[in-house]
């Protein structure tokens, strides 16, 4: 009974496990969709960031071309620039005595990319695949990305590089191009406007950003874990449930089944021969009793024979059993005669 029971219940069970898988690779699914837009938002957000800087960076160039330089005092470190000094007035003196030098848009940029590396750990650099100072030459990942930028056009190229290294950075670099201001230092090298001449590299620390990440993506998995936790027990609950009404349900069909199979046995209209005593049954055959209560019944025969039919039958055993009585009644009475002469 135990294992028609487990049988039973097995479409149950396997429902559940189905249903458990398809809920697991669907927590799944919605798990990893998520940690990617979680990784794809970092990304964003350095971007963002760098595209930032590289707007700022633009503009404060800009501003240094549209006025063809601009003056600063001579110090130890703002010394007058070498790639200047065809340019009559690349120094100047105030009447106050005051010595002036000119700062290009270059100049100008490397002066300001010191001063964020020192202070914020922001790098910036100017660079170019024909650079006019060796200083600007592009490094292994500033080359792909300059290739890449004047082979396709695109307006800027970015990734995060050194991952598996305990200092991750964002690097970022937008083409830079030669605009009319521009020509009052690079018509010299023969450079035109519009053309694409280098461009500015930008890196930002990347551990921050990918801490928040991988603290957000750690309570994303726990979240997902306990979702999927409580659906499997529901799951497990409302099997095991089933599979005990299943049970019961079982058991009481069993129960009527058996009940109407007695009623069918012991109850009805029997026709049956009032001559030979044979029973018919539902399809129209006529069976002898012993053979059709066999079969509808739990019961089994033995035979013997009565009285009535035993003298109807055999006679002759009735008269032998008179006589017998006969003998038996007289042989009491002649002892009992006997018994008062004595």
């Amino acid at each position: 009974m135990q294992k028609n029971a487990t049988s039973r219940c097995s479409p149950l069970r396997r429902a559940a496990i189905l249903a458990g898988l398809a809920w697991t690779l669907t927590l799944y699914g919605l798990f990893s969709w998520n940690a990617h837009r979680e990784i794809t938002l970092t990304t964003t957000i350095a971007s963002s960031q760098t595209r930032s800087f590289f707007r700022e960076f633009l503009m404060t160039r800009f501003w240094n071309a549209l006025h063809g330089g601009v003056y600063v005092p001579v110090t130890r470190t703002t010394r007058p620039n070498p790639y200047l000094q065809e340019d009559p007035s690349r120094d100047l003196v105030t009447t106050t005595g005051m010595h002036l030098t000119k700062l290009n848009p270059a100049y100008m940029t490397r002066q300001i990319a010191e001063i964020a590396d020192r202070e914020g750990g922001v790098r910036f650099h100017l660079t170019s695949l024909e650079p006019i100072r060796p200083e600007n030459s592009p490094d292994p990942w500033e080359t792909v990305a300059l290739r890449m930028l004047r082979q396709n056009g695109a307006s800027e190229y970015y990734e995060t590089v050194g991952t598996g290294t305990a200092h991750p950075r964002f690097r970022y670099l937008s083409p830079l191009y030669i605009e009319a201001p521009c020509l009052q230092c690079h018509e010299r090298y023969g450079d035109k406007a519009g053309q694409m001449h280098g461009g500015i590299s930008i890196s930002i620390p990347a551990l921050p950003l990918i801490r928040a990440q991988q603290q957000r993506i750690r309570t994303m998995l726990l979240t997902y874990l306990g979702i999927w936790l409580v659906g499997l027990a529901g799951l497990v609950t409302t099997t095991v449930i089933l599979c005990r009404h299943e049970r019961e349900r079982r058991q009481t069909i069993d129960r009527l089944q058996e009940s109407m199979r007695q009623v069918r046995l012991l109850s009805g209209l029997l026709p049956i021969c009032s001559s030979c005593k044979n029973i018919r049954d539902d399809r129209g055959y006529w069976n002898e009793v012993e053979e059709y209560m066999s079969r509808h019944a739990d019961v089994r025969f033995t035979h013997g024979i009565c009285p009535d039919c035993a003298r109807k039958l055999y006679p002759e055993l009735e008269l032998t059993d008179r006589e017998d009585h006969s003998d038996a009644a007289g042989e009491t009475g002649t002892t009992a005669a006997e018994g008062r002469g004595q």
